[in-house]
């Protein structure tokens, strides 16, 4: 991954803010837009350290589905008027993740269940029901306020989650809990 370019296959980049620069592409809210032109905006948003990649590397269960749910949804000059909470669309994906940096999440990626979102000791890269990566789902929202002139005509919102193994930090943390738990329980009962 080189120069803000995700690479082939991927669906999902993620950075980090390392400059504390809040985007802002809707003129009404707070100090309005803070970006002069869409390309500086896109330069700002991948201005941090990346944290995470997630697309297509060939598992047959991973995939990405749209549904319009607004009449008018696929011309950009409508969704482009719709008011801030008008859905526009809803989408559904399952993803692997290529590249993974999130501080503290530890690695690697474990497969995952597409239906229920419990761990597959045995995925892999086949059509087993389970991806290595993570699992989204979201809506378009209508982009009415939005700085047209940047390029920007719909908002989104989206929910995602992926399972990792715990980094060793975590894992020691936990069993000092449960240690703790034990002995309290244990003076308890004497």
């Amino acid at each position: 991954v080189t120069n803000g370019g995700a690479g082939q296959g991927a669906m999902v980049a993620i950075w980090r803010n390392d400059l504390n620069i809040d985007l802002q592409l809707d003129p009404a809210v707070n100090l309005g837009t803070n970006c002069t032109s869409f390309t500086q905006c896109i330069g700002e948003a991948t201005e941090g350290t990346l944290l995470q990649v997630d697309g297509f590397a060939g598992d047959r269960d991973e995939f990405w589905t749209a549904v319009v749910t607004a009449q008018g949804g696929l011309d950009v000059g409508t969704v482009a008027g719709l008011a801030p909470n008008t859905p526009v669309a809803q989408f559904f994906a399952a993803l692997t993740t290529f590249e993974n940096n999130i501080p503290g999440t530890g690695s690697p990626i474990l497969f995952m269940n597409i239906s229920t979102g419990l761990e597959c000791p045995t995925g892999n890269l086949t059509a087993d029901g389970c991806v290595a990566g993570p699992t989204l789902s979201g809506q378009v929202l209508g982009g009415s306020g939005l700085n047209s002139n940047l390029g920007a005509f719909a908002r989104s919102d989206t929910d995602a989650q992926k399972l990792t193994v715990p980094a060793p930090a975590t894992l020691a943390l936990l069993g000092i809990g449960l240690l703790g738990s034990a002995l309290a329980l244990r003076r308890r009962r004497v």
